[in-house]
């Protein structure tokens, strides 16, 4: 059996050609599945008092991936399920005191305000009128999420992974009612004032 001298020339480019493909593909799987920014939630949300027995709510998130964060955009998204008789979720966003962070760097926690009682809630996609009423009328986020038979919250993140460049999204746990505890945060945990 003869082989042609010029695969044998090639043979030795060719698997080194195969080898950098591979290797190359494992540093980037690597990089953007393994060594990424990662966003943990706390379980709950603090409910605590300001101003004269004003009610004041507060998400945490914590960046405990591999990489720092930039340019974070945060939303709080609440959902009805089935309201005024209407069939599946209507929702609606609000604007956070923190809606634009600059950066979070890898180990650091952020505080969010979900709602504050001593301010009007600004919409960033306002719920139909007759439930923005209704909404107004609430002094609490208890009270909120009782306009309903089903209300959820959920914070989400938006940012850039300081790395790569690419554009994550993060979304906390659904928050209901139950979540909502009086107290303040350690570290992610509502712990009794």
């Amino acid at each position: 059996m003869n082989i042609n001298p010029t695969i044998l020339s090639i043979a030795p480019y060719a698997s080194s050609v195969i080898i950098g493909i591979l290797t190359s593909f494992a540093v980037w799987w690597y990089l953007n599945h393994r060594h990424i920014p990662k966003l943990d939630f706390s379980a709950e949300i603090a409910r605590y008092e300001v101003d004269g027995n004003k009610e004041l709510c507060v998400c945490a998130f914590k960046n405990s991936g591999q990489r720092e964060i930039l340019d974070l955009d945060v939303v709080t998204r609440i959902g009805f399920k089935n309201y005024n008789g209407s069939d599946g979720w209507l929702h609606f966003s609000l604007k956070t005191n923190s809606s634009r962070l600059p950066s979070l760097e890898v180990g650091r926690r952020a505080l969010v305000r979900v709602f504050d009682e001593r301010e009007t809630p600004e919409y960033v996609d306002a719920p139909p009128l007759a439930l923005r009423n209704r909404i107004s009328e609430c002094r609490t986020l208890k009270e909120i999420c009782e306009l309903g038979t089903k209300v959820e919250i959920n914070v989400h993140v938006f940012a850039y992974d300081a790395f790569s460049g690419a554009r994550k999204h993060f979304q906390s746990p659904a928050y209901t009612v139950r979540e909502i505890r009086s107290g303040k945060f350690k570290n992610l945990t509502v712990c009794k004032p």
